[in-house]
């Protein structure tokens, strides 16, 4: 069973979800409230390192050093792993014993049962999808007109709406980028009508300063009304870019070694008008009759682990812009200048309700707004 509270708990963080079955001969942590070997009903929890002996489809055993089962009471209570970075994350429930070592027990036989948990993630994270992502406070946003201002949202795993108190970031010139892209952590790239591409990293309340560094040239095309929402960026910092020629590239800038490199994922993206970064490798896709499609790249098996997932069933052309504030949190603008926000959730293939207006107009004097795309990040 999975409870949800009537009142939240606002000083106790969640516990981390194992997503890889405990090995055999694994420390384990058990926690409960049963009873020892002592006390009848203890009036606190006690945890004790057990040995994990057995690995099954849907449990696996466990063994204390001095023969100590769990006990009655201890059932529902968390079996945890200690990860290599000192992260704990629960990998099962506790389930049945045969209670050797209780109070007034005199069985002979040895052994606990435990539910595996790690197989049951994605079902926890679709039936609760407030604890599949984390959020900042606020996500900057960042919107061109001769200037740049900062836009913050805050609440953004649910659609808060705008906090009016805008700031000017960047003082006149900022229309001379055809294109304005925002990464991670306040990383921006203005690309010029001739295809200079500048560099940039808002710190919060500043500029670096390596910031308006020329890092490449040559990136010409995104004046052209047709490709402007062609190239988006990642949570990561990846560009993406559509080619006249439909492949889809990714081009990736070191900036200890001041280099970019290039390779090609796909082809047959010129039937999209409109990509956007929102996640680690996860791309949205507008196709030219509306329709929005979901990509997710696995980095490690170098593979579309999602590919052209249909998530949104026509109607995505009436947005001007659509950037990202990462882990699905969509941000668009409609024609007529409202911010509305949205929500995938990838655990469940559905959208959180919505769309929510967020900013209820005016939107749509900035040649771009773009959402720091590392704002929220998926819990794995």
């Amino acid at each position: 069973m999975l409870a949800k509270l009537a009142t939240p708990i606002a000083n106790v963080t969640p516990i981390s979800l194992g997503r890889t079955a405990p090995t055999t001969g694994e420390t384990l942590t058990v926690a409960g409230f049963g009873r020892t070997s002592d006390t009848w009903v203890p009036d606190k929890a006690t945890t004790s390192p057990f040995t994990t002996s057995s690995v099954a489809a849907t449990a696996f055993g466990l063994t204390n050093a001095d023969g100590h089962d769990t006990c009655l009471g201890d059932a529902g209570g968390p079996a945890i792993r200690t990860t290599a970075n000192n992260t704990p994350e629960l990998v099962g429930i506790s389930s049945r014993s045969w209670q050797h070592g209780c109070l007034a027990v005199t069985e002979t036989r040895q052994g606990s049962v435990e539910t595996r948990t790690d197989d049951l993630v994605d079902w926890i994270r679709a039936q609760a999808p407030e604890l599949a992502i984390q959020c900042r406070t606020t996500v900057p946003l960042f919107a061109v007109t001769s200037d740049l201002q900062l836009y913050p949202n805050p609440n953004p795993a649910d659609g808060g709406p705008m906090d009016p108190r805008q700031s000017t970031i960047g003082t006149g010139g900022w229309n001379g980028y055809v294109r304005l892209l925002a990464g991670p952590d306040g990383l921006l790239y203005g690309i010029r009508a001739h295809g200079d591409v500048y560099r940039y990293q808002w710190n919060g309340t500043g500029w670096t300063p390596d910031s308006r560094t020329v890092v490449a040239t040559g990136w010409t095309g995104f004046d052209n009304t047709a490709n402007h929402n062609r190239i988006t960026i990642d949570s990561r910092g990846d560009i993406y870019v559509v080619n006249a020629d439909g492949s889809l590239s990714r081009r990736r800038y070191d900036n200890a070694a001041k280099t970019w490199s290039s390779e090609t994922l796909g082809t047959g993206w010129n039937s999209y008008n409109l990509i956007t970064g929102g996640g680690d490798g996860v791309l949205y896709a507008r196709s030219t009759d509306g329709f929005l499609y979901r990509y997710a790249w696995d980095e490690a098996g170098h593979k579309w682990a999602q590919e052209k997932k249909l998530v949104g069933n026509g109607g995505w052309n009436a947005f001007t812009r659509i950037t990202s504030a990462g882990a699905d949190v969509l941000y668009t603008v409609t024609g007529k200048g409202e911010l509305r926000w949205y929500r995938y959730l990838p655990y469940s293939d559905t959208w959180s309700p919505g769309p929510t207006v967020i900013g209820d107009g005016g939107w749509q004097q900035f040649s771009d707004v773009e959402a720091q795309r590392n704002s929220c990040t998926l819990v794995r």
